[in-house]
């Protein structure tokens, strides 16, 4: 092979790669979509679970045993801080098939949230995710973190961890999100716009765009 084809085949390479970098960074490759906004029916339910009063909508179609969201994490925790109750923030359960705790973890959130305990065990779940991703029944730890968490009623938590007192509310919510284009997560909404990506600085931009028009 001669020098500059050399070269062309580097440069293809690092191209390639970049790409394949841009999509695992977005989680699901949405930066291609277009910023339509959809239907806000689909993104927010009486029962969604939610924090802020805010006029401008956040949410965030999310898998607990996703890396990216994972990583998304102290992203979402600076722009709830940041913008307070100028945002509503919501987080809808879209479990991914190859994750195989993912449900579980789903109904781990919603139950220490029937006990007023959702966005502490939302945050542990997240910044935890080492710890039980990869356990064959993660129940035990997740009994573990609502005991730590201060959830009252253990039992009643253990018996909706295994039950499907939350099984419906976990495939509407994915349900919703097929409907709204969801291919991957964590994916964002703003008001109903989807952000390209889950980086802070794309996030605040349509927030200040939103919140601009109010």
């Amino acid at each position: 092979m001669g020098k500059e084809a050399k070269i062309l085949t580097a440069i293809l390479v690092a191209a390639v790669g970049a790409m394949v970098g841009l999509f695992i960074l977005t989680g699901s490759g949405e930066g291609t979509a277009e910023r339509t906004p959809v239907d806000a029916g689909k993104l927010v339910r009486d029962n969604s679970n939610k924090t802020g009063t805010g006029a401008v909508t956040v949410v965030e179609f999310g898998d607990f045993q996703c890396p990216s969201c994972a990583i998304a994490q102290p992203t979402v925790q600076r722009i709830k801080q940041e913008y307070g109750d100028k945002i509503t923030f919501v987080f809808r359960n879209f479990p991914l098939p190859m994750h195989q705790n993912a449900e579980v973890a789903a109904k781990a959130a919603e139950a220490a949230g029937a006990q007023g305990k959702y966005w502490e065990m939302n945050d542990k779940l997240f910044a935890s995710l080492q710890e039980w991703s990869d356990l064959p029944d993660p129940k035990d730890t997740f009994t573990q973190y609502a005991t730590e968490l201060g959830v009252s009623d253990i039992d009643r938590f253990k018996r909706e961890l295994s039950d499907d007192t939350y099984t419906q509310r976990i495939s509407d919510d994915k349900a919703d999100g097929e409907a709204v284009g969801v291919q991957g997560t964590p994916t964002f909404f703003v008001n109903g716009q989807l952000a390209q990506n889950f980086q802070y600085e794309t996030l605040k931009e349509l927030i200040d765009q939103q919140l601009s028009q109010q």
